[in-house]
């Protein structure tokens, strides 16, 4: 399966368009002037943020965006998802962590009202 990508050599910030493709346990990455074989586990796959460009980091600095998603995760099956990415892009999971949060700050405040009542009584 090719893809194609934008490269980013880390020195410029001229764009270069090439395809990537996964042959074993590595990543080919070609271009007009760049040929590039990395180790698919040299490489930082950060987990996908919203609906931004899929990215593949280099050791060197430079970078990759790939366009299609849905493409990349089919290449790499993923490499780069995790539970916390799937937690991160769920609104349920955004709306259960902000009860929990909200319910903790009322029994803090109901805990301490309490204990700061009963310190009061208790100095009279």
């Amino acid at each position: 399966m090719l893809l194609t990508a934008v490269y980013y050599d880390g020195r410029q910030a001229r764009p270069h368009p090439v395809t990537l493709c996964v042959e074993g346990d590595k990543l080919l990455l070609q271009g007009r002037e760049i040929v590039r074989r990395e180790n698919l586990a040299s490489l930082k796959i950060p987990p996908p943020l919203g609906s931004t460009p899929r990215l593949i980091l280099f050791a060197d600095g430079g970078r990759c965006e790939v366009a299609d998603r849905q493409g990349f995760a089919e290449m790499l099956q993923d490499a780069g998802s995790s539970a916390v990415a799937g937690m991160e892009n769920s609104w349920w999971y955004a709306l259960a962590a902000l009860l929990l949060t909200l319910s903790l700050l009322v029994a803090l405040y109901l805990f301490a009202l309490q204990h700061l009542t009963l310190h009061i009584m208790w100095m009279r």
